[in-house]
Parts: structure tokens; C-alpha cells; sequence
């Protein structure tokens, strides 16, 4: 990763911490009344009292809870039948990789799939914590524009000279940060290239179930014939951060039979040994109560982000009008936790630092997530963890930057 870019993340760490007063669409957190995490300690009885029979059984399962445990998760039957119900139908046990969040499954495909004789390929820009773990892992990464034209660049580096690819990491469903959609046909395409080149595709699931309105459509990994698919779906967005739980769901078979997730459990038992039993239970417990359905359960969350995205739109209008005045144009997201606006004039970290010092709203350079400094003039806006008076405000004071911004370039 650039400096310039870690220097601008070291940024937006401290910036909160600097700036408790600001109003901030920096990350995209679920909503705070939606994490309290007292109802997981009654998942993790649920999960206790119905995986024994006598008490016996019952106190020897607190005991195992309390031990190390398998490398690839205690309660994976659990979550493949979660999979399966979420449409997954080929989803097994055998398959699954319960880990430490999302963000150790990547670093897992990092470097079982790409490692140090391949490259990994991503868009730009890219979600900042695969394009770190890379950093930090010495994978190198390459990346290409996140537009329409996405596969045809992949495609040109596949037929071009280079190390060989060993994965291609996507979010197609709502995109950290370009809030973007592949389409079905882009989804095929994808698919066919994987086989064709041998590689593997990273898909993130991160936002899959936020969509709001608009067609469902069918994940990466549910068109996957020949286990090309790394499928990371992490509970983080659709359960509890705090868990920090995520399923990575790897089906593909060497010639000696052996899948993909037991030969990624190997790395997996050098980064962290095993994810927390403890945590996987309560998992396993909510999934038990819901009859290993999420729907219920995220329905009312999607609802309030819906909502939140609804507002942030309705604000953007209110104070900027229709999208295309004067330079300032944005696409209303279908789904996910974040709007991308584009801006008439450059937005790094010097326009960061103005817009939170002098008018108190943290909003997020694209930029910071680009690899070659890709996306000058766009910001990208988090609705999830706001309510509908904050996000009028945090506009409001955007408005104010902005208005600034153009007055002065009009003088000059």
C-alpha cells in the first residue's frame, strides 16, 4: 500500500478520537441500538441446553467450550445448514472455515491462494482491509479501475506477461467503497475466466443481505459449478461485530480428494490457532432459535438502513438538489451501507482535515482506498450507523464545506 494512503488511514483513525463533537459517515457500522449483545449470552444457553440431553452432557459441553478447540470451527454442521437454507445448496461441514471475522478469512485466501509465487487482483479502489492484509502479508496485490470495463482489464493482465493470478478478490454485491453491482452477466464472466486461467474468486458477502429494493442476485459462489469460489460471509453486518465470527466456505477438491478448507485450516492454525468456541456457540445458538434463518432477524435492521439511506438522499436533494448541479452527482444505492458522491473539485487529506476541523463532519476520501490514487473527487458516505436528524446535520455541515469550496474557486 502507498503511503500516501496509509498516512491518510492513520488519519481517519485518530479522526473521531480528535474530533469527538463531529458528526461522522466514515465507517459503516450497523446501527448502535441493533448491537447489544446481552440476548448472545441466552444464545449461548440455548446452543448448551440443547446439544446435550443430562446435565452431565451439558456441564462436559461448557468444558469443551472452555478449551482449545478445532482449527475450523466447532459448530460448522450449524452453519453449512445455514448456508443451505440461505440458498447455498451444496454447502457441507467439511467445507467450512469458521473464523476471526471476515478480515482473517482474507488474509487466509491471501496466503493459501495467492502467497508469494502469485498476485492477487482486486478493483480500485479497493476495501482497504484486503488491500492491507496484503500489504502486511508481502502478497503483492494488483488492482484495476472498479467500472463496466472491470474483466476486460482483468482479462488483458491474464493474457499479459506477469506473475500468474491466484485470486481475484470482488465484493459484487453493494462494493466497499464504490457501492457498485456486478451484474449477472459480469458474475458469469467472472466464473468462465476463473476456469479458464485457473484461478479462485474471493467473493466478500459483507452487504449481500442489505439490499432495499431492486433484484436479488444469485451470489458468485451459487452459480459456482467446479468449487472456483471462495464464498466470506462474516456475521458481523448480520449479527453482532463483536462476535467476530464469518464462515468461508471453500468446496474445491485436489485430485486426492482433499478440500480447500482443510488445506486453508493449515494457515489458519498459524495465524490464530481457532476462532473463540465460545462465540461460535452463541452463533450457533441465535441460528438454532431462527431455525437456521437470518431473514427474521436482519429484516428489521435492513428496514432502518433502508430508511438511513433514504434520508441521506432526501438530505442531499435538500441541500445540493437534484444530482448533477453544479458538478455534484451521486447514484442512490439499491443496497449496502454507503452512498459515493462526486465532487467538482479534489477531496484529499488536506480537504479532509478542513471539512472536520473547521466544520465538523468526518466524510471519506475514495482516494484513501485506492492503490494508485484513483478517485480524487469522490467521497464515500456511511448511512448505517446514523439517524435521520444526524444525517441532516452532517449534510447540512457538508453543504457548508462544500459551498466554501466552490465560493473560493469561483473568486480565483
Amino acid at each position: 500500500m502507498c503511503a500516501a494512503i496509509t498516512d491518510t488511514m492513520n488519519l481517519l483513525n485518530e479522526a473521531t478520537r480528535r474530533y469527538p463533537a463531529a458528526i461522522s459517515f466514515l465507517a459503516g457500522r450497523p446501527p448502535q441500538h441493533s448491537v447489544d449483545a446481552m440476548p448472545a449470552t441466552g444464545w449461548l444457553q440455548h446452543f448448551i441446553e440443547h446439544s446435550h440431553a443430562t446435565p452431565a452432557g451439558r456441564q462436559q459441553q461448557w468444558t469443551e467450550l472452555g478449551q482449545y478447540s478445532d482449527t475450523n470451527g466447532v459448530v460448522r454442521e450449524h452453519v453449512a445448514r445455514y448456508l443451505q437454507q440461505a440458498g447455498f445448496a451444496g454447502a457441507e461441514a467439511a467445507s467450512c472455515l469458521i473464523s476471526n471475522g471476515a478480515q482473517e478469512a482474507m488474509a487466509i485466501c491471501l496466503a493459501g491462494l495467492a502467497g508469494r509465487d502469485k498476485v492477487a487482483f482486486a478493483p480500485d479502489p479497493c476495501y482497504v482491509g484486503f488491500a492491507g492484509a496484503a500489504d502486511a502479508m508481502g502478497v503483492a496485490l494488483e488492482t484495476a479501475l472498479d467500472d463496466a470495463q472491470f474483466l476486460d482489464r482483468l482479462q488483458a493482465r491474464l493474457e499479459g506477461p506477469g506473475k500468474p493470478i491466484g485470486c481475484v478478490y470482488v465484493i459484487p454485491d453493494f462494493a466497499n467503497p464504490s457501492t457498485r453491482v456486478m451484474t449477472l452477466a459480469e458474475r458469469q464472466r467472472l466464473l468462465a475466466m476463473a476456469a479458464q486461467y485457473d484461478f479462485f474468486i474471493v467473493e466478500d458477502a459483507a452487504y449481500r443481505q442489505y439490499r432495499y429494493e431492486g433484484t436479488q442476485l444469485p451470489a458468485i459462489k451459487q452459480l459456482d459449478q467446479q468449487g472456483r469460489v471462495v464464498y466470506i460471509e462474516s456475521f458481523a453486518k448480520s449479527v453482532l461485530p463483536g462476535l467476530r465470527l464469518a464462515v468461508l466456505l471453500a468446496d474445491h477438491q485436489d485430485a486426492q480428494g482433499t478440500r480447500l478448507a482443510q488445506r486453508l485450516s493449515s494457515i489458519k492454525s498459524y495465524l490464530s490457532v481457532a476462532t473463540s468456541p465460545i462465540t461460535q456457540a452463541m452463533l450457533a445458538g441465535l441460528l438454532q432459535q431462527e431455525a437456521y434463518s437470518l431473514e427474521r432477524w436482519i429484516a428489521p435492521r435492513r428496514n432502518q438502513l433502508a430508511a438511513n439511506r433514504d434520508a441521506l438522499v432526501a438530505a442531499l436533494i435538500r441541500h445540493f438538489g437534484p444530482s448533477g448541479q453544479r458538478g455534484i452527482r451521486w447514484q442512490i444505492p439499491e443496497g449496502g451501507f454507503f452512498l459515493a458522491l462526486d465532487l467538482p473539485f479534489e477531496f484529499g487529506q488536506v480537504e479532509f482535515e478542513c471539512c472536520m476541523s473547521q466544520h465538523q463532519v468526518l466524510v471519506m476520501p475514495m482516494q484513501a482506498f485506492s492503490t494508485v490514487g484513483n478517485q480524487t473527487r469522490q467521497i464515500r458516505l456511511a448511512f448505517s450507523n446514523a439517524d435521520a436528524d444526524t444525517i441532516e446535520r452532517g449534510v447540512e455541515r457538508l453543504a457548508r464545506f462544500i459551498e466554501t469550496k466552490l465560493a473560493v474557486a469561483e473568486v480565483v
